[in-house]
């Protein structure tokens, strides 16, 4: 599974805050995406929420996961089957994602 994970969201971390200004000067006419260096998608990309990216302020406590590709859409089912297995709320309908327009 090929992921990028960003655990820091320091200000001076250039390569975070890069991919933030990147994502959120997307439109819906010019989608920009986090394509993995051989070309393909990640599956799985996370790390912190930015809360006032062009001051390079994240939430504190706040992360986020991106799922792209059935991959990793197969990994966050499972995650989910085996939570529900394990009695979180015994809810099927306890979780629920919609995709991003």
């Amino acid at each position: 599974m090929a992921s990028l994970v960003f655990v820091l969201a320091d200000y001076h971390y250039e390569d975070y805050w890069s991919l933030v200004q990147h994502f959120r000067q997307s439109t819906q006419s010019v989608i920009n995406d986090h394509r993995h260096p051989n070309g393909g998608w990640y599956d799985l990309v996370s790390g912190p929420v930015a809360a006032f990216w062009e001051q390079r302020v994240a939430m504190n406590d706040a992360d986020q996961f991106s799922f792209h590709t059935k991959k990793g859409v197969q990994l966050l089912n499972a995650l989910i089957r085996e939570g529900l297995k394990s009695g979180l709320n015994g809810n099927p309908d306890y979780y629920s994602w919609q995709p991003v327009p």
